[in-house]
C-alpha cells in the first residue's frame, strides 16, 4: 500500500516511499555508477515494467565523456529497493546521425516504456532533438539476466 519513486541525486538513483503522494521518506541510495559507460552519473528512466520475474527498470547513464546510455536492472517484486540483476553494458547507445547530433549530442535519454504482447517498447530522445522506439522482446532481457 505504498507509492515508490525512483529519483537522481547526481550521481546515484534514489528510492523513497510515500502514503500519499506527499511527504516521503526513507531515502536512501538503490543504485551508484559501477560501469564505466555510467561513471559519471546514473538516473532513472521510466517508471518499471513489472513481470513475472522482477520489475525491469530501465535508466540512463553518463559517461566521463558525457555519452548518454541506456541500461537496465531487475528489481526485486516484494522490494523494489533491491537489485536482484544489473546488465553490466549499455542496451541502447547514440549511434544514428540525429542521436549523434542535435541541441546535447550523443544522448539517448528515455522516459517512456510499455510491455505489449511480450515486446518492450522504450521510447527515447535522441540528441535532445528528436523522439525514438526501440523494441525488444522481454524474453530477450530474461535472456541476459540469466532469469
Amino acid at each position: 500500500g505504498k507509492y515508490v519513486i525512483y529519483h537522481r541525486i547526481p550521481p546515484h538513483i534514489w528510492v523513497c516511499y510515500s502514503d500519499d503522494l506527499i511527504g516521503w521518506y526513507d531515502h536512501n541510495i538503490m543504485m551508484t555508477p559501477e560501469e564505466e559507460w555510467e561513471f559519471f552519473k546514473i538516473g532513472a528512466g521510466p517508471p518499471p515494467i513489472k513481470t513475472e520475474k522482477g520489475w525491469l527498470f530501465i535508466y540512463h547513464g553518463v559517461s566521463r565523456d558525457q555519452r548518454y546510455r541506456l541500461g537496465f536492472a531487475f528489481l526485486d517484486l516484494e522490494d523494489p529497493r533491491k537489485v536482484i540483476y544489473r546488465h553490466t553494458g549499455p542496451i541502447l547507445e547514440a549511434k544514428e546521425k540525429w542521436e549523434l547530433e542535435g541541441m546535447v549530442p550523443n544522448v539517448v535519454f528515455t522516459c517512456g516504456a510499455v510491455l505489449k504482447d511480450g515486446e518492450v517498447f522504450v521510447y527515447y530522445g535522441g540528441g535532445d532533438t528528436r523522439i525514438g522506439v526501440a523494441t525488444a522482446p522481454l524474453t530477450e532481457f530474461f535472456k541476459l539476466a540469466g532469469l
